[in-house]
């Protein structure tokens, strides 16, 4: 076996065999059978896992959403106290611009 690679290195017997072929046939098999071990050890611990994934995923979502809202109150604000300053530089009297609608919690 040994002569036949020293032999096969020092020619070029081995251009004529398909490795692309042998390559893909080989990750063919180990994938498969690396993703059946993968099925089978299913564990109540990756199940846990799986839930907890599941649940920081929501919690994500909701906190993304209140600062979002949070966002947008901040610029709703923003734009209420500037038409406030302008109501004090125009010298307008009272009673001031009434807040936009979801501003301080009027939804």
């Amino acid at each position: 076996m040994m002569q036949l690679l020293m032999q096969a290195a020092e020619t070029d017997v081995m251009d004529g065999i398909p490795w692309g072929g042998i390559a893909l046939v080989l990750t063919a098999l180990l994938g498969s059978g690396g993703i059946g071990i993968f099925v089978q050890k299913r564990t109540p611990k990756f199940d846990r896992q799986e839930t907890m994934l599941n649940r920081y995923d929501n919690r994500m979502e909701k906190l993304e959403k209140r600062v979002d809202d949070l966002e947008d109150e901040l610029a709703l604000s923003g734009h209420y106290v500037d038409s406030l300053r302008q109501h004090i530089i125009s010298g307008s009297p009272p009673p001031p611009p009434e807040p936009p609608a979801g501003l301080y919690g009027a939804r």
